[in-house]
């Protein structure tokens, strides 16, 4: 029983050799160790192969050249310093690998400078302090199986995958210097606790699934990643993308995210969040960019802040819960929100911001829209849109609306919000022809929702002069509905009524707002009747003004006055006309005086009420 044990001491004891017996374990020769072990490398099953067990090497060990073995460590190997340089002569499809196993330790493993592609894999609880790979083409890295990498190294490669899985971690993973790597993903509660991709790499496909949290990823000067997936309970405390482009990116299944900074000319083309997951602070600074954002489900982002000439161009809201969504002091070419299902707890707040188009489109927010200081970034290219949205009890501060060049209104609802100092353009779009009545009804609904506003915050002067523009749209709605009606010989005397009251009101004051233009109806309307009332009378012959002699145009200006007189003969004679008519006045000529006294009448009246118009309630 004693011997036994004796037996497996021994075969567990590792073995102290030099570097010079390592090359030459590796050259397939045998080395004794004492007058009872001597120990050989070589293997049975595969010549390409070396397999060292229960050794430990102090020494560096520099291997290069005509190289071409695989290397499998095992049953608890300690390497000091190990390095693979300059190996040619080799087949360039060749593929060498590299395994430790069996609680094997490496200190140091440097691969660089050569041909052949190589693999390193690092299983069975063993460990390597410090991995570094540079100009060399690596098929994969697998690291399973409660292992540990302290730190991997990668530069200036290409790699097919790095894979990182059963318990195992990587305090710091660095891929940078034009790395390329083609997947690299972790999983089955894999720790690793910094990842830096930098200096202009690229990784196609970057999957982080577990339980376990990163410290920090840093992705920045230049690089891209294709495809990018956080999930399955992944928790990171900082992810900070500065001068890189990520194309996809999705966020998922309750992973967390404690602080996340894009930043320096950054672009994530797609951004999704999905299925619990929780972004605790998201941060767009120095010109970053998000093409588009899509909440989903029940996932949940607390602070979003978009500044420093950054932007979020399209947010689609198909679930989920926003804090706050906020854009401060920006210059964006758009911002388009699109979605009813997402609840925001304190709204979305556009301030100091310079956009060229701004659009919501089937969309509902269950607060509100806080807008300050907002203004078109090209006049000539510029829009604003709402479409089948309710925007909720929004406030528009300072926002300079009339500096963009349209804005598009269709079936949406903003008659809860605040206006204070904002103007709203001329140009009115509404997807449909400019001539239909579809088109003059939506212009309509704007104009007496933006009525309603001012005239709930008491504001006269507002709310006359939109009203006139909700009469003016409903104004062209009867003319082309009367149009209609005529062609179709479908006639209603009620439309019909209303846009003669609606024309008469537009003519001669706009709607209540111009008593200048009252005056000059009343001027343009009364001359030409008093023309004809003169021309209709016995005594006066028919010639026009300007042929008359200055005693009859004194004379008949003198009457004109008398004439446009509200007060003056409707109820008394007129002894002028009298004269000229010979003592009798025939029915036409009072018929003609009786249309012209109420024509009178009814527009002065309607100067009266232009002229006091931020006077009367």
């Amino acid at each position: 029983m004693a011997s036994f044990f004796i037996t497996i001491f021994i075969l567990m004891k590792r073995h102290k050799i030099s570097a010079l017996d390592f090359k030459r374990l590796l050259e397939g020769k045998s080395i004794k160790i004492n007058d009872y072990i001597t120990i050989n490398a070589t293997s049975e099953k595969n010549k390409n192969q070396r397999i060292f067990k229960n050794i430990s090497v102090e020494e560096p060990i520099l291997i290069s050249g005509n190289y071409g073995y695989n290397l499998y460590f095992e049953n608890n190997c300690s390497i000091s310093n190990l390095a693979i340089s300059d190996i040619h002569g080799l087949d360039e499809d060749r593929t060498l690998a590299i395994t430790t196993a069996g609680n094997s330790h490496i200190s140091f493993l440097r691969i660089q400078d050569s041909i052949p592609s190589f693999s390193i894999s690092v299983w069975e609880s063993s460990s390597i302090t410090i991995l570094k790979l540079s100009k060399v083409s690596m098929s994969s890295i697998y690291i399973k199986g409660k292992s540990l990498v302290s730190q991997l190294s990668i530069e200036k490669l290409s790699i097919e995958r790095i894979h990182i899985k059963d318990q195992s971690k990587i305090h710091f993973a660095i891929i940078n210097r034009e790395t390329n790597c083609k997947y690299f993903s972790t999983s089955e509660e894999t720790t690793v606790q910094n990842i830096n991709i930098c200096e202009k790499s690229v990784i196609e496909n970057l999957t982080l699934e577990s339980d376990k949290n990163i410290q920090g990823i840093d992705i920045q000067t230049g690089c891209r990643i294709s495809e990018a997936k956080i999930g399955i309970l992944q928790k990171i405390n900082t992810l900070d993308i500065k001068d890189s482009t990520i194309d996809n990116l999705i966020v998922k299944d309750e992973s967390k995210i404690e602080e996340w900074n894009i930043s320096g000319n950054s672009e994530v083309h797609n951004l999704e969040f999905i299925n619990n997951c929780r972004i605790h602070e998201l941060s767009l600074i120095n010109n970053a960019i998000i093409g588009n954002l899509e909440v989903n489900d029940f996932a949940y982002c607390y602070s979003t802040l978009v500044t420093d000439n950054s932007g979020i161009l399209r947010i689609n809201l198909k679930g989920g819960t926003i804090g706050q969504l906020r854009f401060s002091d920006c210059i964006t070419s758009m911002i388009y929100f699109k979605g009813s299902n997402t609840r925001f707890d304190n709204g979305i707040n556009l301030e100091n911001l310079k956009v060229n188009s701004l659009s919501f489109q089937d969309f509902k927010i269950n607060t509100g829209l806080q807008l300050f200081n907002v203004e078109s970034n090209d006049a000539e290219n510029s829009s604003i849109k709402f479409i089948r949205s309710n925007i909720g009890h929004s406030s528009f501060i300072n926002v300079k609306l009339e500096t963009f060049n349209f804005l598009f209104f269709s079936d949406s609802q903003i008659s809860q919000s605040f206006l204070s100092q904002t103007r709203f353009p001329k140009r009115i779009e509404t997807g449909m022809d400019r001539g239909t009545i579809s088109h003059h009804r939506q212009v309509k609904l704007l104009y007496e929702q933006i009525k309603s506003i001012f005239q709930n915050q008491g504001n006269r002067t507002n709310t006359l002069e939109y009203q006139s523009l909700e009469l003016s749209a409903y104004f062209s709605e009867l003319s082309r509905s009367f149009a209609q009606s005529w062609k179709t010989r479908r006639f209603w005397a009620e439309e019909f009524i209303d846009w003669l009251t609606l024309c008469f009101n537009r003519h001669t004051t706009n709607f209540g707002t111009s008593w200048t233009r009252g005056f000059l109806a009343l001027l343009v309307t009364t001359i030409p009747l008093f023309i004809l009332l003169l021309w209709s009378t016995k005594g006066v012959v028919a010639v026009w003004p300007w042929q008359m002699n200055s005693e009859d145009f004194g004379l008949y200006t003198t009457q004109y006055f008398d004439f446009i007189n509200p007060t003056s003969y409707i109820w008394k004679r007129w002894d002028f006309i009298y004269e000229l008519e010979g003592g009798e006045i025939r029915w036409g000529v009072k018929l003609l005086l009786l249309f012209s006294k109420v024509l009178i009448v009814t527009i002065i009246y309607q100067i009266i009420q232009a002229f006091r118009k931020f006077g009367r309630k």
